[in-house]
């Protein structure tokens, strides 16, 4: 992990939270850390969470009843291949 990726300790709320099908992301919790980590030239906390889900059926049981996928930020694959290279991404797959 790259030290200039490291920002300040993680408080409640102070946190990126995305979640994915497949090959699609968004972003659920951390809209004012997102020009941050979009460009990784600013510090943003880390780690990056991610929350993977077998289907889009699977997410929409997770998400708050009054959040729509299309009411998310998406964000592009190759962002999240670069927080995978710098080892701030933490995944974890959901099994329903």
């Amino acid at each position: 992990m790259r030290d200039d990726m490291m920002g300040p300790p993680e408080e409640p709320g102070d946190r990126i939270v995305l979640v994915s099908v497949q090959d699609a992301y968004w972003l659920l919790e951390g809209e004012q850390h997102l020009k941050a980590m979009l460009s990784g030239l600013s510090p943003f906390p880390v780690p990056v969470r991610c929350i993977t889900f077998e289907t889009a059926f699977d997410l929409n049981l997770f998400l708050p009843d009054d959040t729509p996928v299309s009411g998310l930020w998406g964000i592009n694959p190759l962002i999240i291949e670069r927080l995978r290279r710098d080892e701030v991404l933490l995944e974890t797959k959901v099994d329903q």
